[in-house]
């Protein structure tokens, strides 16, 4: 009798640490879960903070845009941030809408885009033609709000230089670092 009894004590202790394990492992788990899903859409934002400069209501607006302007706009933010979070699109478009102002670039979008050596996708050799996908919808919506002046919370008002993290192209040691966002670096 003291056999099945130290036995069956045992047996339910026993039990009771596997739904003590059952429990903590499955928090554990929908820990683990909840964190690889948080580093997927999480984004990495590092900045320099710099002096803002005041913009008057119509340096806000590119006004005069077309549709091939927009179309520009949006390729050049899908092919070189497709695969970054919107605040990484953004950026890049503000790069080339910060060109266009700029009296050392051309005056129109379509033409800093398709400047020579100015952006990877456009002399790679590969399709220039977008899927259409919701990485493609969201560039030209995006490209859209640029236009409009609706990303003007972001301060990148001097930004013309970008590269990968994963390059250290020589001009970018003669320049101002001012942010990195997701996989690209920014200059001054």
């Amino acid at each position: 009798m003291k056999t099945f009894i130290e036995t069956t004590i045992a047996l339910m202790a026993f039990l009771v640490f596997v739904c003590i394990g059952f429990v903590v492992g499955q928090n554990w788990s929908s820990e683990t879960i909840v964190e690889k899903e948080r580093s997927v859409t999480h984004t990495h934002i590092h900045m320099n903070v710099s002096r803002p400069r005041k913009k008057t209501n119509s340096e806000k607006r590119y006004v005069n845009y077309n549709v091939q302007d927009l179309d520009c706009l949006s390729r050049n933010i899908y092919f070189e941030a497709g695969n970054q979070s919107s605040i990484g699109k953004l950026a890049v478009g503000l790069v080339v809408m910060n060109r266009v102002a700029s009296e050392r670039y051309p005056n129109t979008i379509c033409e800093v885009v398709n400047q020579k050596s100015q952006f990877s996708w456009v002399d790679d050799g590969k399709s220039d033609v977008p899927k259409d996908d919701r990485a493609w919808k969201t560039s030209q919506k995006l490209a859209g709000d640029i236009l409009e002046g609706r990303a003007e919370f972001i301060n990148f008002d001097d930004v013309m230089h970008y590269h990968a993290d994963y390059v250290s192209p020589g001009w970018s040691k003669r320049m101002q670092q001012v942010a990195q966002i997701d996989q690209h670096i920014f200059y001054e």
